[in-house]
């Protein structure tokens, strides 16, 4: 389904500049989401970190393309935090969270200790340099789009394996972000699953028209009332109905299952005679 996003047409604009021969770095990639957390996360939450990335290397392996290089990759991070700062199973994000009043100051504080790492790094004679394999998804199956992950029975019924014990929509959203950017960077515009990225937020928009929050995570988690499994379950009944190519204003399957239940019940009863 294709529709002239504005979305779209705005990211387009904001890629003019980016240098597609480039060599992409776990530097390069940290300081760019530590300069505009809100664009490439879609929020302050360190939580967010992992699945920004985890989309970000499926994007690379999907389209063949080599995997990001230099030092410290997010798995090595995270096992020198686990071996120096806090090696519980809350993890990182959470640890972060615990020892700051925000989730702005998580994010920096993360930051901060990955500096840490650097700066003993800089101390050593040599380092070898990493590849961001560890960044990507069932690297042991055959690369899949950021679209058929999204509608593989796992995702859809095993999502805390993805994104943890929260926040599974803005988890996804990252995701898909993480997977769009990796595309931009090795010069992929347009494709059919940043279309689908862009193209679904302008459809909620126009279903919705009370928000102005160009985060369709954010909106699945309002409509599923805070609740994992009702925001999930909200998600793939909005993208499957936009995926078929309905309008903004369609009926999606929990609601006609909604009303035919109803009418149903009118007919017993009236049959029942209590009608």
């Amino acid at each position: 389904m294709s529709m002239p996003s504005t979305y779209l047409a705005d990211v387009s604009i904001k890629c003019e500049n980016i240098d597609t021969t480039m060599q992409i770095t776990h530097e390069f990639l940290f300081e760019r989401i530590r300069e505009n957390p809100v664009e490439h996360l879609g929020g302050y939450s360190p939580k967010l970190i992992h699945p920004y990335f985890m989309g970000y290397g499926n994007a690379l392996r999907f389209h063949e393309r080599p995997q990001v290089s230099g030092r410290l990759g997010l798995s090595e991070f995270l096992d020198w935090f686990r071996d120096n700062c806090y090696g519980g199973r809350e993890g990182y994000a959470a640890f972060c969270l615990l020892l700051t009043d925000s989730e702005e100051k998580a994010l920096e504080l993360l930051f901060e200790f990955r500096e840490i790492r650097l700066k003993e790094l800089d101390a050593t004679t040599s380092f070898a340099a990493s590849n961001a394999s560890d960044l990507s998804v069932g690297s042991d199956h055959e690369p899949i789009s950021i679209t058929s992950l999204t509608l593989h029975e796992t995702m859809r019924t095993k999502t805390a394996l993805y994104f943890g014990n929260d926040s599974w929509l803005r988890g996804m959203w990252a995701m898909w972000s993480g997977y769009i950017w990796a595309e931009k960077d090795i010069g992929i515009e347009n494709s059919q699953d940043a279309q689908n990225f862009y193209d679904f937020q302008y459809w909620l928009d126009n279903r919705y028209k009370f928000t102005t929050s160009p985060n369709w995570g954010k909106m699945m988690e309002f409509l599923g009332m805070g609740v994992n499994e009702n925001a999930r379950e909200q998600f793939y009944d909005h993208f499957e109905l936009f995926l078929e190519g309905s309008p903004p204003d369609g009926q999606t399957k929990r609601m006609k299952e909604w009303i035919a239940a109803c009418l149903a019940d009118v007919k017993e009863r009236q049959e029942k005679g209590e009608l």
